[in-house]
């Protein structure tokens, strides 16, 4: 999200439409601070159990298309740095014919030097690197310096909800993690999303094993609290499974109650 002084934009990508029961989506890059924050709250609310305050909705949807003059304030975390999505933009476009991205290095020198520029937020020379070694690097940086991508009351709720195999509650999680997890997290976890895709497109015939990409990812992504510690791998795997699945750019009004 950036700053901005003008007519906000949400209201304007909501989708229209002569059916009254089909949801009204809202892109999410269309808010600004603000309302990203009413949002994470009001998801959070619903991931908890609480219901929103009287009158929250009518004040919300008050406030879209009013003027907003907020700056880029919601969110910020220095571990997700340009050379991070830099590295995962290079990953996404040129994983599609390489076998074990993320499952085994090329060189652990390489690997090292990687983790070493990304924390340093420096440009990997990605010429004279091996992808699998850069994918390696990432991987590892993750694991290290990237501890709360997701806020830890939802993943204790995610957790519970795959545990007791509550679908209702993994319908109403889901989908707004994306949401509650601040832009930096959002657009990270887009990205990876769009990595996924582009190795599960071509698994087949790289004999990719999808897999065990979504194992490592799973407790990665989805960090054990400390009282769960005994969580499953295979339930970490399935939570991220379904999470990139979820749209990372709309959302319907309704996740405003």
């Amino acid at each position: 999200m950036s700053s901005r002084f003008k007519t906000n934009e949400a209201a304007v990508w909501m989708v229209a439409t002569n059916d009254s029961e089909a949801p009204q989506k809202i892109l999410y890059e269309s808010l600004c601070t603000v309302e990203a924050e009413n949002l994470s709250e009001a998801c959070n609310n619903a991931i908890e159990g609480r219901r929103a305050p009287a009158g929250r909705k009518a004040q919300v949807m008050r406030f879209i298309g009013e003027m907003c003059c907020c700056g880029d304030m919601f969110g910020t975390d220095t571990s997700i740095n340009e050379s991070v999505f830099s590295a995962m933009t290079y990953i996404e476009k040129n994983a599609w014919n390489v076998k074990d991205v993320f499952i085994s290095p090329e060189s652990e020198e390489n690997v090292s030097n990687c983790v070493k520029l990304l924390e340093l937020n420096e440009k990997i020379d990605y010429s004279a690197v091996h992808l699998k070694d850069i994918a390696m690097g990432l991987r590892i940086y993750v694991e290290q310096n990237m501890r709360n991508i997701i806020p830890l009351n939802v993943r204790k709720r995610v957790i519970e909800a795959y545990g007791s195999n509550d679908g209702e509650m993994k319908e109403t999680i889901i989908p707004r993690i994306p949401f509650v997890v601040g832009d930096p997290h959002r657009l990270f976890l887009k990205s990876l999303k769009n990595i996924f895709l582009t190795i599960e497109m071509n698994a087949e015939d790289n004999g990719v094993n999808v897999e065990e990409i979504y194992r490592i990812f799973g407790p990665l992504v989805i960090r054990r609290p400390e009282n769960m510690l005994e969580t499953d791998t295979e339930v970490l795997r399935q939570i991220l499974v379904d999470l990139m699945k979820a749209d990372f750019d709309e959302f319907p009004s309704s996740f405003y109650l």
